[in-house]
């Protein structure tokens, strides 16, 4: 039960993250992916898509989001505190 709370939890902080910036659903993935701290690619093979357009997709996210590195989003996901859930497992 507790780890279906966990994985809800997440879930809807990704919908609101998503929601909140008109995010895709891949771009949404790679945001996941770099708050746990996968490499661009670590993302390519888990998502089954090319290093280039994991590229891509961090340069659009880091548009919308008006970030310019990862840093910077990192610190964004701590509003939707997929940061600090994240971290707090390992």
């Amino acid at each position: 039960t507790i780890g279906i709370l966990i994985i809800s939890r997440e879930t809807k902080e990704l919908d609101q993250l998503k929601v909140s910036f008109n995010l895709t659903l891949k771009e949404t993935e790679v945001v996941r992916h770099i708050a746990e701290g996968y490499s661009n690619r670590e993302m390519a093979e888990a998502l089954h898509i090319s290093e280039k357009t994991i590229k891509t997709h961090i340069t659009n996210i880091f548009k919308i989001l008006k970030v310019k590195n990862k840093i910077q989003l990192l610190d964004i996901c701590k509003d939707y505190t997929l940061l600090a859930q994240n971290q707090s497992e390992k």
